[in-house]
């Protein structure tokens, strides 16, 4: 019996040992895989979904809400919205390109201290060790999923502007389809009564579109418009937030470092602070030669006003 008892025992704790082995085998291979989904695949599948919605987006409004528009509530203004949708639409896909595709930025890679303690390259001042991109980053804000890479200090400025860009673009469609999307929303369960259909919108595919897919025109309207309120709110905050730390002279990851500083003195002052509007010519890189109307209201690519090195070339690329 005593046998037979150290035989069940041995037997048990053989099939435990074998499940822990196996449990911990699938929980590495798991977390590798969710390592290799964030690393290369969930920024990819982003990228290409922000593309998918601006197009959706685009379809609702000048092939949907403007036409519909024109028809019930014919103004001049319409086409202000027609302008000024095709110029923020410019906007948001090149900034958004840029940000994405621009290099943020990484230190020389010597063996000057101080000595990053992850990748042992060089780590100037304001660089940071993004353990996801797995490399050091110059002027290191954040790790953004939506642009696949970090932002730093060479595509900073192009991500504010795309998610700035695309807040106000926002503003402009919830007042250009507020009026829409309550006349589709108030017949959501009667697809033989869509407002697009029935007012007889002429245009070349409202025969199509009415006769096919009725439910898809107000499916379309009402999400457009519930994508810019969440939108609105969402990128309100976040670029309230980036305003505020581009003001102070600081990236989210310095704001991070220092908060604790912050908390004693109560009215500390960043060290990368030079002043309100200096923060912003510098951030914004208008050098002489730059201004806020040519290099950013529209698309432009120049470059930073210094190399992310050297501390004093802030006040010197301004002050020239």
């Amino acid at each position: 019996m005593g046998r037979a008892s150290r035989y069940v025992c041995s037997w048990i704790h053989a099939i435990r040992n074998l499940a822990v082995n196996l449990f911990c085998s699938w929980l590495t291979s798991y977390i590798r895989f969710l390592e290799i989904f964030f690393k290369r695949w969930l920024g990819k599948f982003l990228y290409y979904l922000v593309f998918v919605l601006l197009t959706l987006v685009t379809f609702s409004e000048y092939l949907i809400v403007l036409p519909y528009e024109d028809v019930v509530r014919p103004s001049v203004v319409l086409n202000i919205y027609r302008i000024l949708g095709v110029y923020f639409l410019i906007n948001i896909i090149f900034h958004y390109h840029k940000a994405c595709s621009v290099d943020p930025g990484r230190p020389i890679q010597t063996h000057t201290p101080p000595i990053c303690a992850v990748c042992h390259w060089c780590k100037p001042a304001r660089s940071h060790h993004c353990s996801i991109c797995g490399r050091c980053v110059l002027h290191m804000d954040h790790h953004c999923v939506w642009i696949n890479q970090c932002v730093g200090f060479y595509n900073h400025r192009y991500f504010i502007q795309f998610i700035t860009f695309l807040w106000i673009s926002q503003i402009l469609i919830i007042y250009s389809n507020c009026h829409a999307f309550l006349d589709h929303f108030a017949k959501l369960d009667r697809p033989d009564e869509v407002p697009f259909c029935t007012e007889e919108v002429a245009v070349p595919w409202n025969e199509f579109f009415c006769a096919n897919m009725p439910n898809l025109i107000t499916s379309c309207v009402c999400f457009s418009f519930g994508l810019a309120v969440l939108l609105f709110f969402v990128l309100g905050g976040f670029c309230a937030w980036n305003f505020y730390l581009i003001s102070v002279g600081e990236t989210f990851v310095d704001f991070m470092q220092h908060v604790d500083n912050f908390k004693q003195c109560g009215s500390w002052r960043s060290p990368y602070h030079l002043s309100f509007l200096l923060n912003w010519q510098r951030f914004l890189g208008l050098v002489p030669g730059k201004t806020f109307i040519r290099n950013i209201l529209w698309p432009s690519s120049h470059l930073p006003i210094f190399d992310g090195f050297i501390q004093t070339r802030y006040h010197n690329a301004i002050s020239v």
